[in-house]
């Protein structure tokens, strides 16, 4: 019966069934008593905590951020493992873009540390365009080198980016977009890069990565260092590539105290100190990090926005 007494309809297929079951003389009414149950109550008591076994290893400065800024939604993620899925999506996003210029960068520096002249030469560059093909990764990799070293850094940079973008055109046309844009900015990055070498700062190594594991806390600091550059009186500078116009970023200097990640890499450098991962980039004990910054790969020109509690 339902809650005013009156007696409960069947389901439309136990009506049918009563029905087949009424030819045959069987009834599939009856009547049903819950029986009663005694349960004795049982007083619960608040559980201890017990994630200090599965607090994380490995902490990077993003993890870091996200301690600082929410310790609930870290808690969730690094400790209990939980996360939204994934979505595919084979779109084209500006993360993937800024990924290609930190390649394309580290690629340039390695084979020009040094700037010759401040701006391209457009109309010896067309002259000199190189031919592109759509080989594997090996064989364009062999090309890319060799007309690199034959040619100016203004005009290698040029060469590695059309390499590169032309590799990713192939697949999503949505990159053209980013490679023009990529195109304008080539002379200002360059010219930005002579005035910073005019101060005496040259680069001296670029994706680095640091490890350092405190041994109280059984926990390992870890993280990339984009850039990485040398001042023969004021030490070293930490760079970090951001596909961000300049007005961004500085707001968030203004919001330094939430803004880790570079004073995260100064530090783990520091720490490091000597043991870094190839000999070429070891930091002198007496040289210590100077200064630190976001240079800004968006807009109409390159700049820098140092942050004010590591710049001399």
């Amino acid at each position: 019966k339902n809650k005013s007494g009156e007696p409960q309809a069947l389901a439309p297929w136990l009506i049918r069934l009563a029905q087949y079951a009424h030819a045959v003389d069987i009834r599939v009414y009856k009547n049903y008593q819950a029986p009663w149950c005694l349960a004795r109550p049982m007083p619960s008591a608040m559980p201890a905590p017990t994630a200090l076994p599965y607090l994380p290893e490995r902490l990077s400065a993003q993890s870091y951020s996200a301690l600082r800024r929410c310790p609930y939604q870290f808690f969730s993620r690094a400790v209990l493992g939980l996360g939204m899925l994934d979505e595919l999506d084979d779109m084209l996003e500006k993360r993937d873009v800024g990924m290609w210029l930190h390649e394309i960068l580290f690629r340039y520096h390695s084979q020009h540390q040094a700037v010759v002249t401040p701006t391209l030469d457009v109309d010896s560059l067309n002259k000199t365009k190189p031919v592109l093909s759509s080989g594997n990764t090996d064989q364009r990799g062999e090309t890319l080198r060799s007309e690199a070293k034959t040619l100016g850094a203004e005009q290698s940079l040029e060469v590695i980016s059309q390499h590169f973008f032309f590799f990713f055109l192939a697949q999503d046309g949505h990159a053209l977009a980013y490679w023009k844009r990529w195109q304008k900015l080539i002379p200002s990055y360059l010219d930005w890069q002579q005035k910073r070498e005019q101060q005496g700062w040259y680069w001296y190594g670029g994706e680095i990565v640091l490890e350092h594991t405190l041994l109280d806390l059984n926990l390992t600091l870890h993280g990339r260092i984009d850039r990485l550059d040398l001042h023969a009186q004021n030490g070293w500078a930490i760079l970090d590539y951001k596909t961000q116009a300049r007005q961004r970023l500085l707001a968030k200097c203004k919001q330094v105290a939430e803004e880790v990640q570079l004073p995260f890499y100064a530090w783990l450098s520091e720490l490091c100190q000597a043991a870094m991962p190839f000999p070429q980039a070891r930091i002198a004990q007496q040289s210590e990090i100077n200064q630190s910054m976001w240079v800004a790969l968006e807009g109409n020109h390159v700049d820098e926005v140092a942050l004010p509690e590591l710049t001399l």
